[in-house]
Parts: C-alpha cells; sequence; structure tokens
C-alpha cells in the first residue's frame, strides 16, 4: 500500500482574515460534496489508473432508491433539517414557512435574516406567521450586534408575540448559527388533558458574553404580558405582567461543535454540563410579581468498555415569592406523540416522563432524576447500513410540591401527590437512511409508570410511542 501527497503553490506565513475562525472545531461547507471533474483535475497531477476508474464508477452507481434521492433530494432535505436556505444575502428558515400544534393547527408564516455564512459583526432577523385555528398572528423581531467574530460576546434587543407552554424554563444553549425554536407538540400522551398554551408579548435586551473558556453567560432584562388560553386564575386575575432580571450561565467543559454545510452538531466528551438559571421580578420597573426563581440541571455521562454509556441528569428549581402557574414548574410530561428533531438541538435523551401528563405536574419547588442506559451497538450490528438497533434503558423519578395551592383556581385536576416514577426501553435507529453525511432515523419505545401506585388497568400505566425522526451522524 503507497501513499503520496504533492503540494503546489506553497505559500509561507500568508495573512490570515480573523473571519476564517470561531468557535468550530470542523466545518464542511455545503458545496464541498458538489465539485466539477475540472475542479478534482486540478489538483491530480497525475491520471487515474483503469482499477481507480473503475472505483469511482462503482462508487457512484446510481442504481437504487437512495442514491437517487441522495443526488436529487438531498441538498433539499439538508436544508430542510438544518432550517436554512442561503439566497445570496439572505437565509429563509422553512421551520417558519410550515408550523403548528394542537392549539394554532397549521401556522403559515415567513423566517429570514442576514447571511451568518458571511460572518457579519450583526445579525437581523424576522418572522411572521397566522394560525388557521386560533386565527392569531405572531412575529419576532431580533437584532444583534456580535463584539466578536466567534458570536460568543453579543448585543441582542429583541421582540415577541408568540404562544408557549407553560411552566417551562429555557436555559442557556450551545451557540448555533440557527438558534432552535421551542414549539408545542400536536397531542399529548394521554387524552385526559387537554395542551395549555399561553399567548405571550415580551421585549428585552441581552448581553451574552464569554469571560473564559468553556463558560457562557446571559444578562437579560424582559418586560412580558403572559395570558393563558384555558381556565385558570390567580387571585381572581387571568393576564399577568411580569418584568424581571434574568442570569443564565453554562458550562460544558472542551464542548465540541461541527458543522456540516449549516447543520450543527454538539459533541460532548467531558462532563458535568451545567445549566443555572436565576431571575428576579422587580416590582420597581413595573413587576406585579416580587420574587426569586433558581432552576438548575446538571449532565453526567458514564462509558462503560463494550456495554455503550449511561447518562445521569439531575433537574431542580425552587422559587421563593408568589408566581401564577405560568411561571411555575410543570410541562414535565411528555412533549407529545409526532416528535422532529434536527442536528441543531442539544436536548438531553429522555428528559421527559413518557407516562405524565403534560399539565398534571405543578409545583414550585421540585427535584427529577432521569436516569438511561444506551447499549449504542454492543448487543446489535447489522450489516445493512439502513438498520442498526440501539437499545436504552431508562428510569425517571420525579418529587415536587406547590405552596399556597388556595391562591390558584385550576379547571382541572392535577396531582396532590407529586412524586411520580417510571421505567421503559427504547428501540433507536431501527430505521434509518443515509442521505449527505448523516443519518435520518427512527425508532419505537415504551413506558411503565410504577408510582404512584399503578391503577388495575395495565394499559393506564403503560405508553407506547414514536420517537419520530430525529438526525445523527
Amino acid at each position: 500500500m503507497r501513499f503520496t501527497t504533492y503540494l503546489n503553490n506553497i505559500e509561507i506565513n500568508p495573512d490570515l482574515d480573523d473571519k476564517l475562525f470561531d468557535e468550530v472545531q470542523r466545518a464542511m461547507r455545503p458545496a464541498a460534496i458538489r465539485q466539477t471533474n475540472e475542479t478534482f483535475k486540478s489538483f491530480r497531477t497525475d491520471t487515474l489508473a483503469a482499477w481507480e476508474q473503475k472505483m469511482y464508477t462503482n462508487f457512484k452507481k446510481p442504481n437504487s432508491l437512495i442514491s437517487r434521492l441522495d443526488s436529487t433530494y438531498g441538498h433539499i432535505l439538508a436544508s430542510l433539517f438544518s432550517n436554512l436556505f442561503e439566497i445570496g444575502p439572505i437565509e429563509l428558515q422553512p421551520g417558519d414557512f410550515l408550523n403548528g400544534n394542537s392549539i394554532e393547527g397549521p401556522r403559515l408564516g415567513m423566517g429570514l435574516q442576514n447571511n451568518q455564512s458571511l460572518k457579519p459583526r450583526f445579525r437581523l432577523y424576522g418572522s411572521a406567521g397566522y394560525g388557521l385555528r386560533d386565527a392569531r398572528w405572531k412575529y419576532k423581531v431580533l437584532g444583534s450586534w456580535h463584539i466578536t467574530k466567534d458570536r460568543f460576546n453579543k448585543l441582542s434587543a429583541y421582540v415577541q408575540n408568540s404562544i408557549t407552554q407553560p411552566g417551562t424554563t429555557e436555559f442557556l444553549g450551545p451557540n448555533f448559527l440557527i438558534e432552535p425554536e421551542t414549539s408545542l407538540p400536536f397531542s399529548t400522551s394521554k387524552d385526559s388533558l387537554p395542551i395549555q398554551a399561553d399567548y405571550f408579548r415580551k421585549y428585552g435586551v441581552s448581553l451574552h458574553f464569554k469571560p473564559f473558556a468553556w463558560s457562557w453567560f446571559r444578562i437579560a432584562v424582559n418586560r412580558e404580558q403572559r395570558t393563558p388560553n384555558y381556565a385558570y386564575t390567580y387571585e381572581g386575575r387571568n393576564a399577568f405582567e411580569i418584568t424581571e432580571l434574568v442570569l443564565d450561565w453554562s458550562f460544558a467543559f472542551k464542548e465540541n461543535l461541527y458543522r456540516t454545510g449549516r447543520m450543527e452538531s454538539i459533541v460532548n466528551r467531558f462532563f458535568p454540563i451545567i445549566n443555572v438559571q436565576v431571575s428576579k421580578g422587580l416590582p420597581t420597573l413595573g413587576s406585579e410579581f416580587d420574587y426569586w426563581r433558581i432552576a438548575v440541571q446538571i449532565y453526567y455521562q458514564i462509558r462503560t468498555k463494550r456495554m455503550g454509556f449511561s447518562n445521569i441528569k439531575v433537574v431542580s428549581g425552587f422559587i421563593n415569592g408568589d408566581l401564577p402557574y405560568p411561571y411555575l414548574f410543570g410541562s414535565l410530561g411528555s412533549s407529545g406523540l409526532v416528535n422532529v428533531a434536527g442536528l441543531n438541538s442539544s436536548g438531553f435523551p429522555l428528559a421527559t416522563f413518557r407516562t405524565l401528563p403534560t399539565n398534571d405536574f405543578i409545583a414550585d419547588r421540585y427535584a427529577a432524576l432521569y436516569f438511561s442506559h444506551d447499549f449504542s451497538q454492543t448487543l446489535f450490528r447489522f450489516r445493512s447500513k439502513y438498520t442498526q438497533p440501539r437499545l436504552l434503558l431508562y428510569n425517571n423519578v420525579l418529587a415536587g410540591a406547590l405552596r399556597q395551592s388556595e391562591k390558584h383556581q385550576f379547571s382541572w385536576e392535577f396531582r396532590t401527590n407529586q412524586l411520580h416514577a417510571e421505567a421503559g426501553l427504547e428501540i433507536r435507529d431501527l430505521l434509518r437512511i443515509p442521505i449527505k453525511g448523516v443519518f435520518i432515523g427512527t425508532g419505537v419505545g415504551v413506558a411503565y409508570q410504577y408510582l404512584p401506585s399503578p391503577k388495575s388497568d395495565w394499559q393506564y400505566n403503560a405508553q407506547a410511542y414514536w420517537l419520530g425522526i430525529s438526525l445523527s451522524r
């Protein structure tokens, strides 16, 4: 076996453009896989041997449906999953064209921003959409000035009018070019409780900064008006207004960001990964509530030789002061039967309770433990690239409490015994299709609730579900 490398037109100590460097450890531009023969000939100083020409011909032989999909529609699918179409200086986000959930039904709209692949010192983003079921417009406008080229240090101003789930916490995530948006599900895993949502209008300013390696901070001042779309009142009111100061901290030791075209993925080889969020109500700036709200999550991973790896996540929250239901802790149950996840996401696996209805848990102090073991491909390894089943076992436990519940008037029953535990298994990558260097995969799972005491009807305690569509490398 012989390897030969030819280097021509060497330039020593060239002037480097600092726009070439950001936090990405490895990047492959969209055009990297669409080179012409003339391009390769310019780098090839010798002709191909007959056996080499045959190898290239066989490798690219379009004799299967997958090959035709890859060559014809691969770039379209890659743009859809990365949520980005580049049109000159403008980037369109397909996720804003057609969205939807149980409240809005289909949401038709458009979202665009200036081309971030050109690495400008600013970002201008705007989107608008109309829900066909609730007959309401939603919009978001954001402007950011990138103090440094890597976008870790930036000053932003924003205004948003949209819909969200009550009781959620949005931690500071990785520094993606396209920030993933949270969305409401189309249906719950149990029919006993409908999906709930709050309409909100928020505006504010934020400062992101990175004073040292592996840590990222955000300070924000937000003013928000929120109105539940469900029957609920807090001390006789059903609309709320807050002004708050928020501090977010994200710590991920030696976190790596990879980019394929415009699809970005995070690779973490070192743990723990820590997120902390502290919020303070500001009555002096018009907030109706004076409070402290603290939320923490810690993610750790243990790798076992020839047995896969275990994921451990601990999440906790505490509120000092009075807050209405939309700002408490909840929505920890299953987020629906349909899920589409691209590479531009950093969610912890199984950070949800499959046997718990979405709004069945309400607390102003809580703690949850998520544990799962992924056997990866240690148990099954098939020769086919279209199926590589991965068995994953998990066990989740949740406990919490709500003080001064008499101030809340709920139109539904929630658990007074705030203790829930379940176990289950998933089979991932049961079917997967390779397209443009990544895999589109899906699988199935089943969960069983063992706390509180299971009911006699075992079908009530069990939940089977589809894993949706996800991207992986």
